[in-house]
This record gives C-alpha cells, structure tokens and sequence, in this order.
C-alpha cells in the first residue's frame, strides 16, 4: 500500500526525516520527493567551490573528473544514505558542470535553420529514449542508475534534445519556458496527482502496467498540468494574504 509506512511514521521520525533530507531513511513517505531541495541546496554549495571557473575547457575537464568519480563511487557504492542526499550530488554533479555550459551558449548552432534543429532534437529525444529501454528504470531517490554511463548518455540525448527543440525560436517556447521557471511546485507537489492516477484510477493503474512508458509520459503531462494549477492558486493566494498583510 503506497500509504500505509505513514500509520506507524511518528513525528520523531519526520522530523529525523526532514533533518536528514535522504529518501533512503524510510522517514520521508509523507512526501517523499522534498529530499530533492536540500539535495538541491548540497548541489549548489558544491558547486559554488568547484564551479568558479568561465573556461569552456576547464568545465568539460571538470565534467569528465566528475563523471569518473561518481562511476567509481556507484560502482564500488562506498557512499550510502548521507545527510542531504550527498551521494546523489555526486552522481549527478556531472549534469551540473554540464549545464554550465550550456548557460554559456554551446548548445546553439549558429546558422542553423529550424528545419534541422529540429530534426536533430527529435533524433536525439528518440536515440535517448530508446537507449534507456536499454538500460532499464533509473530512481534517483534510491540512486539507481543501472548502467552508470550508459545512463549519463541518456539524461544528455533528452535533455539536450529538448534544450535544441526550445532554440528553435530565440525566445524559446513559452510553454517549456514556463514549466522551466516554476519547477520547484511540480518537485513539492507531483507524488500526489501520479499517486492518484496509479492508485485509484483503475484505468491508469491497468494501462500503465500494460504500455508503461507511453502511459507514464501521459500521466506526467498532466501531472505537470495539475502541478502548475496548483502552484498557481497557491501564489495568488499568498498575494493576496500578503498584500493584506502591507494594508494594514
């Protein structure tokens, strides 16, 4: 039962949880995804010290570095259940070096026509998703990855698939400019919409057994959707408490 750890989950435990900020506890079920934000908070000290450099050739050294390290560590798994996910911050580090170059602009193909920005980010969303049907599931909250470099080929394919897709019009797409802006409601907020759909949608729970992946990526748009509302009705009211609050 997807909700029943949280009968015999005492507040000690959540506070422990909260405190600790790793999934692996068993003490976060309440809400288990909030252990991305203070492994969010890890990521961004780390790189604050390790990131200080604006040299394209230094960040892909430190990519490589970085990749190295986190490969030797999953494998040997010498790193387990540390405070605020620091395992995971060195698994995905790599990622972070990474999209610091792509702040600088290394993505974008001078000169190319929309036509084949396109091509080549739909080829690189199709060659990333069937490679990781290769690989198999990947779970961050309990650092697994599967294959570790076949999993960093994967995450790179669609992640830079879409960022391609998005150059295509200088302003970027509103809508993907949108979710990128506000993804901290959709990280607090997805467990519960995709624990609805799998649990008391019957449909949903039989379809997504039967074709899990065109299914689960249906199931996370209107996640996201439902994510996004929410988010949504909860600033406008806190603008409201707010401004009421400076009335006074």
């Amino acid at each position: 039962m997807p909700w029943g750890g949280l009968k015999n989950l005492s507040i000690q435990d959540g506070i422990i949880g909260m405190l600790w900020a790793n999934g692996e506890t068993g003490a976060m079920r309440w809400n288990l995804p909030l252990w991305y934000i203070p492994m969010s908070f890890a990521m961004d000290v780390a790189a604050f010290w390790l990131i200080r450099t604006e040299k394209s050739v230094y960040l892909l050294l430190e990519t490589a570095v970085s990749a190295v390290i986190a490969l030797v560590v999953y494998n040997t798994q010498v790193l387990t259940n540390l405070p605020f996910s620091m395992e995971t911050v060195v698994y995905l580090f790599p990622f972070m070096v990474i999209g610091r170059l792509l702040q600088k602009g290394l993505y974008h193909e001078r000169g190319a026509s929309r036509v084949s920005l396109c091509m080549l980010g739909t080829g690189m969303l199709v060659g990333g998703t069937f490679l990781y049907t290769l690989n198999g599931p990947i779970q961050y909250v309990h650092d697994q990855y599967g294959n570790y470099l076949l999993f960093l080929v994967v995450a790179l394919f669609i992640g830079c698939g879409f960022l391609v897709l998005a150059s295509v019009r200088e302003t970027g797409i509103k809508t993907l400019n949108y979710i990128g802006r506000n993804t901290l409601e959709i990280l607090m907020l997805h467990k519960f919409p995709i624990m609805f759909f799998v649990t008391y949608v019957a449909i949903a729970r039989k379809y997504v057994e039967e074709y899990p992946l065109s299914v689960s990526v249906m199931i996370a748009i209107v996640t996201i959707g439902m994510c996004l509302i929410a988010g949504w009705c909860v600033r406008y009211a806190m603008a409201i408490v707010i401004n009421k609050h400076k009335a006074r």
